[in-house]
């Protein structure tokens, strides 16, 4: 991210900060109120609109996850240590995920929001490879025809990765499955158009639920954001979500009833 863009306006730390803040209220919703409807029996009018409400904030969240993530891809110094950061993390947070979400220290039907960002993030790497390769290649008699050619071939490699990103996203069973990865994708493609590319994003997220809607709030902190990084705790954002899941379990079976 360029340090010499305007200082005003929201840089990539606060964004990334924002994004947080709205996944905890989400997490608190989908993990300790839901594990509190469901132990005790409460699905009052007031509890119901407090679950939803937690849950309509969280929305907010993956749409600036998305475009961090691209952004980052930009201007990440290594690829595949990002790379790597991802699948660590995606290796870490299951255990507390699982925990958090559905009691249990293993379950394969749902998994971690890293999963998700891995897979999209490898998909965009190849697709960039690919293009950066069919860009390099000199034009030869017939000009015309081989150019064709080599773009139809590219299509179809690019075609087979995206084609293997959503099996992935599907039978992994990774957080917002196919549309989760399409987000990332779409995002990826319309990156030169900021907001344009995240709402086309939002609007594939639709495909996973209705209520992704609300992720279009996420438009107006992106639309602030000024492209300076900010005073980064890198590592300490990615810890902090395994941390903060073994924290909403420990809150669900002390206070909440195990």
């Amino acid at each position: 991210m360029n340090e010499e863009t305007s200082s005003y306006g929201i840089n990539g730390a606060a964004l990334k900060w924002i994004a947080v803040i709205t996944m905890i209220i989400d997490h608190i919703g989908a993990s300790t109120l839901h594990y509190y409807m469901i132990h005790h029996g409460d699905y009052t009018r007031t509890t119901w609109l407090i679950y939803r409400t937690c849950r309509g904030i969280g929305r907010i969240a993956f749409p600036i996850f998305i475009f961090l993530l691209v952004e980052g891809y930009t201007h990440t110094k290594s690829l595949s240590r990002y790379l790597m950061r991802l699948g660590i993390f995606c290796l870490v947070s299951e255990i507390p995920f699982d925990l958090a979400f559905y009691n249990r220290p293993f379950y394969t039907g749902n998994q971690n929001i890293f999963l998700t960002l891995l897979i999209g993030l490898a998909a965009i790497t190849g697709i960039r490879k690919i293009r950066d390769a069919e860009g390099r290649k000199p034009l030869e008699y017939p000009r015309q025809k081989k150019q064709i050619l080599r773009k139809v071939f590219a299509f179809f490699l690019e075609s087979i990765i995206i084609a293997i990103a959503f099996f992935l996203a599907h039978v992994l069973h990774a957080d917002y499955d196919i549309p989760g990865v399409a987000a990332i994708l779409v995002a990826y493609r319309f990156r030169n158009l900021r907001e344009g590319s995240m709402i086309a994003a939002c609007l594939t997220l639709l495909f996973s639920s209705t209520s992704e809607i609300f992720g279009l709030f996420s438009l107006i902190p992106i639309y602030f954001y000024n492209g300076t990084r900010g005073r980064q705790a890198k590592y300490f954002f990615y810890a902090f979500y395994p941390v903060h899941l073994l924290i909403l379990w420990g809150i669900n079976r002390l206070f909440v009833g195990g």
